[in-house]
C-alpha cells in the first residue's frame, strides 16, 4: 500500500499511526496540466492570471490534496 501510495513504508505508517488515509499517487498527467495552468496563468494579464492561479490551487487542492 505505501508504494501505491507513493510514500516510504515508514511515512505511509507514520500517516496510518496519526489516523490519516493515505491515497494513491496522482499521474503524471495531473501535475502536468498544473504546470499548463501555470503557464497560462504566467501569460495572461495581471488580474486574470490572479484569478487562473486561484483556480488551479483549487484544482490542484482536489487531485493531490491541500493542507
Amino acid at each position: 500500500m505505501a508504494k501505491r501510495c507513493g510514500l516510504s513504508l515508514s511515512e505511509y505508517l507514520r500517516q496510518r499511526a496519526l489516523g490519516y488515509e493515505p491515497g494513491g499517487h496522482p499521474p503524471k498527467e495531473a501535475f502536468d496540466m498544473l504546470d499548463k495552468l501555470d503557464e497560462i496563468a504566467e501569460n495572461c494579464q495581471p488580474s486574470a492570471g490572479a484569478k487562473i492561479t486561484a483556480c488551479a490551487d483549487e484544482i490542484s487542492d482536489l487531485i493531490i490534496g491541500g493542507n
